[in-house]
């Protein structure tokens, strides 16, 4: 039907409506004030002069098309998150298996399992720490012996972290302000930062190893970008740009596929993912109402195994930890009961499956907690003093902890630790 006959038919059920409900004044009204168009009802036979359906009928039909509508897209919306629903397998580490603890004579502030190439064609597992004592250590994972040792920061190291390609290439970020990309091979500092005037609380290579960030305590963000390489094929960085923020720069991660780099602050209730090739960015609220309220920090970031979701770490004191959809700020999954405050500065790391994550807590013990349900499946405890590190070694699957009581401990599932 054309816009007129629209028209005319709709002036024709309103009448009718009128006519049927006993609205005798308001119908003589509408009919002096509405004849031209009833008049034309009249004369055009296209337009029935008595509807087959009446105006309640034709709105209940467009209210109940419009909550069709919004049924479809809550299940869609629901059918997106379904992932989240699947049940693991029950296996995730829970056994104390080892503790190096003699590694540092201070605080371990960062630690990782690290895969060294080795001439033969194997691969050396290695334990990279950071410690208060201003050096990094690297440590066979099999005999503790101590295999080198980094001495090129003058104050506590922070962050470090290994180039994705190159994987003798390491960054490291410390208490000196500086940044450093150090050869562990020939001990060479290859290239030095010192574009932050504060703490360089972390550091981190995209992906693809085409970019590295810094964040730190001056309130800027630092990304770098690779522009040449190097007479040994080491890829040589410049710094790309800064970003400026209005509090502490505390956590970042990346997309899986590089796209973009995820900034936390201090101060902020906002995530910022930042466009590696554009370099603008993009703003979710944390706040699941939309407000402007600063309740909390986001203290770590970390994407999914399947490239999904985002987990961060708040210092609410109820123990928040929350599950954002990517470049989004819906949040299918909250966490709580994890004991921390605002002093705190939680650690996370994921189970390679997806299901579980692992999460530290003052009370210095690490919880794994089941995605699915939100439940604490386990609680580990061994360390004596604050947990500072936490991460995941998906091929030896175990997982690394490290602290205040200058220790590293390796968890294994009990079916390996036996």
């Amino acid at each position: 039907m054309e816009r007129l006959g629209s028209l005319l038919y709709t002036h024709a059920l309103v009448a009718h409506f009128l006519e049927t409900q006993g609205y005798t004044d308001t119908l003589e009204t509408f009919r002096q004030e509405a004849e031209y168009f009833l008049t034309q009802v009249e004369e055009d036979n296209d337009v029935p002069k008595n509807p087959s359906k009446p105006l309640i009928s034709v709105v209940d039909d467009s209210l109940n098309a419009g909550l069709d509508d919004k049924m479809k897209k809550l299940a869609e919306d629901r059918d997106k998150d379904e992932v989240l629903n699947e049940q693991g397998d029950g296996r995730f580490p829970t056994v104390l298996a080892n503790s190096y603890d003699t590694i540092h004579s201070g605080n371990i502030l960062t630690a990782q399992i690290h895969h060294v190439p080795q001439e033969d064609g194997t691969d050396q597992a290695t334990i990279v720490s950071g410690s208060t004592d201003r050096s990094i250590k690297l440590t066979d994972y099999n005999n503790e012996q101590t295999i080198n040792l980094l001495t090129h920061h003058n104050a506590a190291i922070l962050s470090t972290d290994f180039h994705p390609l190159h994987p003798k290439l390491l960054l490291s970020g410390g208490m000196d302000q500086t940044v450093q990309l150090v050869d562990i091979e020939t001990n060479d500092v290859l290239q030095s930062f010192k574009n932050h005037t504060r703490y360089v609380v972390k550091v981190k290579f995209s992906p693809n190893g085409q970019y590295f960030a810094s964040c730190s305590y001056d309130k800027t963000f630092n990304l770098y970008k690779t522009t040449k390489s190097d007479e040994n094929g080491y890829p040589v960085f410049e710094l790309l740009k800064t970003f400026y923020f209005r509090g502490y720069v505390e956590a970042m991660t990346y997309t899986p596929d590089s796209s973009y780099v995820v900034v936390g602050v201090r101060e902020d209730n906002y995530l910022y993912y930042i466009n590696l090739e554009n370099l603008e960015y993009e703003k979710h609220n944390m706040n699941s109402n939309g407000d402007d309220w600063v309740s909390f920090t986001p203290m770590d970031l970390s994407v999914s195994p399947d490239g999904r979701y985002l987990l961060c770490s708040t210092d609410d004191r109820s123990g928040r930890a929350i599950l954002f959809r990517v470049r989004s700020s819906v949040q299918p999954r909250n966490f709580y009961g994890i004991p921390h405050d605002e002093f705190s500065n939680p650690r996370h790391a994921w189970h390679p499956s997806g299901k579980y994550f692992f999460a530290t807590g003052d009370d210095r013990k690490i919880r794994c907690i089941e995605v699915k349900s939100g439940k604490v499946l386990a609680v580990l405890a061994g360390h004596t003093e604050v947990i500072r590190s936490l991460s995941y070694d998906k091929k030896l699957d175990v997982l690394i902890s490290a602290g205040f009581d200058k220790t590293v401990k390796v968890w294994k599932c009990e079916d390996a630790a036996n």
